[in-house]
Protein backbone atom coordinates (compact mmCIF):
# COMPACT_ATOMS: atom_id res chain seq x y z
CA UNK A 1 0.00 0.00 0.00
CA UNK A 2 1.53 3.25 -1.07
CA UNK A 3 1.49 5.75 1.77
CA UNK A 4 0.17 3.19 4.26
CA UNK A 5 1.00 3.65 7.90
CA UNK A 6 0.24 0.87 10.32
CA UNK A 7 2.84 1.13 13.06
CA UNK A 8 2.32 4.87 13.81
CA UNK A 9 -1.42 4.58 14.36
CA UNK A 10 -3.30 3.54 17.50
CA UNK A 11 -3.61 -0.16 18.37
CA UNK A 12 -5.43 -2.05 15.59
CA UNK A 13 -5.75 1.17 13.57
CA UNK A 14 -4.62 2.06 10.08
CA UNK A 15 -3.94 5.12 7.95
CA UNK A 16 -4.01 4.11 4.30
CA UNK A 17 -2.80 7.30 2.64
CA UNK A 18 -2.70 11.06 2.55
CA UNK A 19 -0.47 13.42 4.52
CA UNK A 20 -0.30 14.57 8.14
CA UNK A 21 -3.17 12.29 9.26
CA UNK A 22 -3.34 10.88 12.81
CA UNK A 23 -5.33 7.95 14.18
CA UNK A 24 -4.58 7.70 17.89
CA UNK A 25 -7.51 5.62 19.13
CA UNK A 26 -7.97 1.86 19.04
CA UNK A 27 -9.54 0.26 15.97
CA UNK A 28 -9.74 3.47 13.95
CA UNK A 29 -9.27 4.16 10.23
CA UNK A 30 -8.25 7.01 7.94
CA UNK A 31 -8.48 6.35 4.21
CA UNK A 32 -6.60 9.41 3.02
CA UNK A 33 -6.75 13.15 2.79
CA UNK A 34 -4.77 15.79 4.63
CA UNK A 35 -4.55 16.73 8.33
CA UNK A 36 -7.42 14.46 9.40
CA UNK A 37 -7.52 13.20 12.98
CA UNK A 38 -9.34 10.25 14.53
CA UNK A 39 -9.23 9.87 18.30
CA UNK A 40 -12.56 8.09 18.82
CA UNK A 41 -12.63 4.33 19.41
CA UNK A 42 -13.74 2.37 16.31
CA UNK A 43 -14.16 5.56 14.30
CA UNK A 44 -13.15 6.54 10.79
CA UNK A 45 -12.54 9.28 8.28
CA UNK A 46 -12.53 8.26 4.62
CA UNK A 47 -10.90 11.40 3.22
CA UNK A 48 -10.99 15.15 2.98
CA UNK A 49 -8.98 17.72 4.93
CA UNK A 50 -8.88 19.03 8.50
CA UNK A 51 -11.65 16.70 9.70
CA UNK A 52 -11.73 15.61 13.36
CA UNK A 53 -13.52 12.52 14.61
CA UNK A 54 -13.43 11.99 18.38
CA UNK A 55 -16.76 10.18 18.71
CA UNK A 56 -17.10 6.49 19.59
CA UNK A 57 -18.06 4.42 16.53
CA UNK A 58 -18.40 7.62 14.49
CA UNK A 59 -17.87 8.32 10.78
CA UNK A 60 -16.86 11.21 8.52
CA UNK A 61 -17.02 10.51 4.79
CA UNK A 62 -15.02 13.51 3.61
CA UNK A 63 -15.20 17.23 3.13
CA UNK A 64 -13.23 19.84 5.04
CA UNK A 65 -13.26 21.11 8.60
CA UNK A 66 -15.96 18.71 9.84
CA UNK A 67 -16.10 17.58 13.49
CA UNK A 68 -17.83 14.57 15.08
CA UNK A 69 -17.66 14.31 18.86
CA UNK A 70 -20.32 11.89 20.08
CA UNK A 71 -21.24 8.21 19.82
CA UNK A 72 -22.55 6.76 16.57
CA UNK A 73 -22.38 10.17 14.90
CA UNK A 74 -22.25 10.53 11.11
CA UNK A 75 -21.12 13.29 8.77
CA UNK A 76 -21.30 12.41 5.09
CA UNK A 77 -19.31 15.38 3.83
CA UNK A 78 -19.55 19.09 3.31
CA UNK A 79 -17.57 21.75 5.12
CA UNK A 80 -17.33 23.15 8.64
CA UNK A 81 -20.13 20.97 10.02
CA UNK A 82 -20.19 20.09 13.74
CA UNK A 83 -22.02 17.02 15.01
CA UNK A 84 -22.10 16.47 18.77
CA UNK A 85 -25.37 14.56 19.16
CA UNK A 86 -25.73 10.90 20.13
CA UNK A 87 -26.86 8.77 17.14
CA UNK A 88 -27.09 11.98 15.12
CA UNK A 89 -26.18 12.84 11.54
CA UNK A 90 -25.34 15.58 9.08
CA UNK A 91 -25.50 14.40 5.48
CA UNK A 92 -23.63 17.37 4.03
CA UNK A 93 -23.84 21.09 3.53
CA UNK A 94 -21.86 23.96 5.03
CA UNK A 95 -21.71 25.38 8.54
CA UNK A 96 -24.35 23.12 10.09
CA UNK A 97 -24.42 22.34 13.82
CA UNK A 98 -26.23 19.32 15.28
CA UNK A 99 -26.30 18.80 19.05
CA UNK A 100 -29.55 16.81 19.10
CA UNK A 101 -29.80 13.14 20.00
CA UNK A 102 -31.35 10.88 17.34
CA UNK A 103 -31.76 13.82 14.94
CA UNK A 104 -30.23 15.00 11.73
CA UNK A 105 -29.58 17.69 9.17
CA UNK A 106 -30.06 16.79 5.52
CA UNK A 107 -27.63 19.28 4.00
CA UNK A 108 -28.25 22.96 3.51
CA UNK A 109 -26.18 25.59 5.27
CA UNK A 110 -25.99 27.44 8.56
CA UNK A 111 -28.59 25.24 10.25
CA UNK A 112 -28.68 24.62 14.02
CA UNK A 113 -30.41 21.54 15.42
CA UNK A 114 -30.58 21.26 19.21
CA UNK A 115 -33.86 19.41 19.81
CA UNK A 116 -33.89 15.60 20.12
CA UNK A 117 -35.65 13.39 17.55
CA UNK A 118 -35.86 16.32 15.12
CA UNK A 119 -34.66 17.04 11.61
CA UNK A 120 -33.76 20.03 9.44
CA UNK A 121 -34.15 20.22 5.67
CA UNK A 122 -33.31 23.67 4.34
CA UNK A 123 -31.19 26.76 4.85
CA UNK A 124 -30.54 28.97 7.91
CA UNK A 125 -32.99 27.15 10.18
CA UNK A 126 -32.76 26.93 13.98
CA UNK A 127 -34.82 24.17 15.58
CA UNK A 128 -37.51 25.17 18.09
CA UNK A 129 -39.13 21.89 19.16
CA UNK A 130 -38.36 18.20 19.74
CA UNK A 131 -39.83 15.48 17.51
CA UNK A 132 -40.28 18.00 14.69
CA UNK A 133 -39.10 18.29 11.08
CA UNK A 134 -38.07 21.88 10.38
CA UNK A 135 -38.19 23.11 6.76
CA UNK A 136 -38.14 26.46 4.95
CA UNK A 137 -40.99 25.56 2.60
CA UNK A 138 -42.95 22.40 1.95
CA UNK A 139 -44.68 21.17 -1.19
CA UNK A 140 -46.98 18.15 -1.12
CA UNK A 141 -47.48 16.45 -4.45
CA UNK A 142 -49.43 13.23 -4.82
CA UNK A 143 -49.23 10.79 -7.70
CA UNK A 144 -51.79 11.04 -10.49
CA UNK A 145 -52.54 14.69 -9.75
CA UNK A 146 -53.97 14.16 -6.27
CA UNK A 147 -52.49 15.30 -2.99
CA UNK A 148 -53.55 14.30 0.49
CA UNK A 149 -52.48 16.10 3.64
CA UNK A 150 -53.60 14.67 6.96
CA UNK A 151 -53.03 16.65 10.15
CA UNK A 152 -53.79 14.48 13.16
CA UNK A 153 -54.37 15.80 16.65
CA UNK A 154 -54.47 19.50 15.82
CA UNK A 155 -55.09 21.67 18.89
CA UNK A 156 -58.66 22.95 19.36
CA UNK A 157 -57.56 26.50 20.17
CA UNK A 158 -54.85 28.88 19.00
CA UNK A 159 -51.57 28.83 20.89
CA UNK A 160 -49.30 31.13 18.89
CA UNK A 161 -49.72 33.41 15.88
CA UNK A 162 -49.69 31.48 12.62
CA UNK A 163 -50.69 28.17 14.20
CA UNK A 164 -53.20 25.82 12.57
CA UNK A 165 -56.00 24.61 14.83
CA UNK A 166 -59.31 22.72 14.61
CA UNK A 167 -62.26 24.85 15.64
CA UNK A 168 -65.16 22.35 15.73
CA UNK A 169 -64.17 20.72 12.45
CA UNK A 170 -63.09 23.94 10.71
CA UNK A 171 -59.40 24.39 9.99
CA UNK A 172 -58.26 27.84 11.12
CA UNK A 173 -55.03 29.80 11.36
CA UNK A 174 -54.45 32.01 14.40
Amino acid sequence: LKGAMVGGAGECSIIVGGTSNTATSRCSFIGGGNRNSVSGYQSSIVGGANNTNSGYNAFIGGGAGNTNSDNNAFIGGGANNTNSGYNAFIVGGIGNTNSSNYGGILGGRINTLSHDYSFIVGVNITSHASSTTHVNNLTVSGSGGTSVVIMKNLPTSAGVTGQLYNDGGTLKVS
